[in-house]
């Protein structure tokens, strides 16, 4: 088992997939702006964008609700690193992205943007997004959703040509 900021991660050796739980009522950042916490019904909308944009399989297995707490329980292929480099370089991550359809946002570190579908990726580093075995990359735990009014704008702001 491993913990990050806001998963406790299990490896399931019969399903061959990581088991995710969110820690209590700790659903990550919001793309609505910086500095918000992530509701449940953001980080369940970013698991569907994982799975649309990029093919993924995340499925949602339960949720464990007390009195004053809430956590979401996941399942997600396992990715089994490459050998050698299990991440991607700088430059590889930004082709993947602009291949998917995103631009590199300059105003925030590790962010992307995509016009077409008007949602940002963000936490998009190389820890993010692994090689597997057959080198193709897999994001595993980007913040993907719908920027906020004033987000919105320092983006429109920020891509407006000089």
């Amino acid at each position: 088992m491993s913990e990050g900021a806001e998963h406790r991660v299990h490896y399931d050796r019969a399903g061959h997939c990581a088991i995710k739980s969110t820690l209590p009522n700790r659903f990550g950042h919001s793309t609505y702006g910086s500095g918000w916490a992530a509701t449940p019904l953001e980080y369940l909308q970013r698991l569907a964008w994982h799975n649309h944009i990029f093919g993924d399989a995340i499925a949602i297995l339960g949720i464990i609700r007390g009195e004053d707490y809430l956590e979401v329980i996941t399942s997600q292929p396992w990715i089994t690193t490459h050998s050698l480099r299990g991440q991607p370089f700088p430059e590889e991550l930004e082709a993947y992205f602009l291949e998917s359809g995103f631009e590199r946002l300059p105003i925030y570190p590790n962010a992307f943007y995509s016009p077409g579908l008007r949602l940002v990726a963000l936490d998009a580093h190389e820890a993010n997004v692994l090689r597997d075995e057959n080198e193709q990359l897999s994001p595993i735990d980007l913040v993907i959703g719908e920027p906020g009014p004033d987000f919105a704008r320092e983006i429109a702001a920020a891509r407006r040509p000089r």
